[in-house]
């Protein structure tokens, strides 16, 4: 587990499978995917919205 944890692993499922664990853990990392996908969609809208700034102002974009 240790060497897995050291290789990228972030969660580990034991056998026997509890389906009511299974549920909760699939939930959380579909919860933190989603997250993610809102916070990307932030930074480019804020990254466009510097642009047009820089743009606006006559400022060269990065």
């Amino acid at each position: 587990m240790q060497q897995g944890y050291r290789s990228g692993a972030v969660d580990y499922l034991f056998k026997p499978i509890d389906p009511q664990l299974l549920q909760s853990k699939v939930s959380f990392f579909l919860s933190l995917d989603q997250q993610k996908k809102r916070l990307e969609a932030k930074l480019a809208q804020a990254r466009r919205s510097e642009a047009e700034m820089k743009a606006l102002y006559g400022e060269p974009p990065e």
